[in-house]
């Protein structure tokens, strides 16, 4: 089952380093535009070790990883990010709106280093694949720095919210140690939980859990191959018996979320089919219309569509599932109110279409980190976590 420790984080330094000036979104939501302000923001900005600027003159002495490595060396010794005395976990709250409403919630988790396990050990499991180029970049990226700088958005589940209370209660007792609101208006806080009897509760109330990844699969490879390096550097073979367990390469740093806490909301994505040959848009909107509203519109361009349904979509932050060939579109929209076809279900629905309206191909609009499956995202930088080699 899961084992989650208590760690020594490297948090910034606050004299040095306003939260506000220095912490990034998640390095796969940057872009180009968010990385100049980010650089602009204040030269400790983590921006310059998540995703750094990459130069037509860099050589494999100086570039975006070994930037990243001085830099991070140099915050720790000059206590730009300082390293905290105790092994300890953290509570982290997110206080987000829900998307076209005005309604506020707040998502509760702790932060924690998490034992690395293969899929096969049936504690940690995925529900995505993931791709070499950008698992390549980050393990480059944690070969140098030695750093974990990002989250992993994992889920447990307990029903009785065990942890849920013991985090209530080490938050109610102080003020947070970061406080923060970030550029999309979510207001972060976190607070730092050392205290023994918390700290062995919240193991204790762990173990018997296993987790699924939220967000963060490219992440949690990553470190998987990283560790498969450390060790066979160090000469051990993948048996129980000669592992050093108490290695921090054998260990990452986690986010954990119970799936049965009131703040956390589950939003559907944006799904966009393109470049379809003999798509028919009867044929798929028969299918889907026992769980979707489905409208015409005009094709204004290669990638935009006309139509109010999707003007509707846009404005209320809706999800909807497009398509657009030659002067045809038509949007589908999420309706919860409409009447249900005896047995049938979105995948089903969904499934059929496919077959009717040959729409083998699709494409997944970037999302916002860990806001692709939930609302509210997280942020870099709030702590880190060494390694080691």
């Amino acid at each position: 089952m899961a084992q989650v420790y208590p760690f020594r984080a490297f948090r910034y330094n606050p004299e040095r380093a306003p939260f506000d000036r220095v912490l990034t979104q998640p390095y796969d939501k940057i872009s180009p535009a968010m990385q100049e302000k980010y650089y602009a923001a204040d030269p400790h900005n983590l921006i310059t070790v998540e995703k750094g600027r990459a130069y037509p003159s860099d050589t494999p002495q100086n570039n975006v990883y070994t930037r990243a490595q001085a830099a991070i060396e140099d915050w720790i010794r000059n206590q730009v990010v300082v390293q905290d005395p105790a092994p300890s976990f953290y509570s982290y709250t997110q206080e987000y709106s829900v998307p076209g409403t005005e309604e506020r919630r707040m998502r509760r988790g702790f932060i924690g280093a998490g034992k690395l396990e293969e899929y096969s050990a049936g504690v940690i499991f995925r529900h995505e694949h993931t791709l070499s180029g950008p698992k390549a970049d980050r393990l480059e990226l944690l070969r140098h720095t030695k750093t974990h700088t990002g989250q992993l958005f994992m889920l447990y589940s307990d029903a009785e919210k065990r942890i849920d209370g013991i985090l209530a209660e080490a938050e109610s007792a102080e003020a947070p140690a970061t406080e923060m609101r970030d550029e999309y208006g979510v207001r972060h806080r976190l607070w730092v939980i050392a205290d023994p009897q918390r700290v062995a509760a919240i193991q204790a109330a762990m173990e018997n859990q296993k987790l699924v990844i939220a967000d963060g699969h490219h992440r949690y490879e990553t470190a998987l191959n990283y560790r498969n390096e450390c060790r066979a550097r160090a000469g051990l073979r993948a048996t129980a018996e000669k592992i050093d367990s108490e290695a921090p390469y054998e260990r990452v740093m986690m986010t954990f979320v119970n799936t049965k806490s009131e703040g956390l909301m589950i939003l559907p994505g944006h799904r966009v089919a393109a470049h379809i040959h003999d798509f028919s848009w009867s044929g798929v909107r028969r299918y889907l219309e026992p769980w979707f509203v489905g409208q015409r519109g005009e094709v204004r361009g290669e990638r935009e569509i006309s139509c109010e349904a999707h003007e509707h979509a846009r404005e209320a932050s809706d999800r909807c599932l497009s398509r657009s060939g030659g002067s045809e579109a038509g949007v589908l929209r999420v309706d919860g109110a409409r009447r249900r076809q005896p047995g049938a279900t979105p995948a089903k629905c969904f499934a059929a279409a496919a077959r009717t309206g040959r729409c083998a191909a699709a494409r997944r609009n970037p999302g916002a980190g860990a806001g692709n499956h939930a609302a509210g995202g997280d942020r870099r930088g709030q702590l880190d976590v060494r390694t080691g080699s």
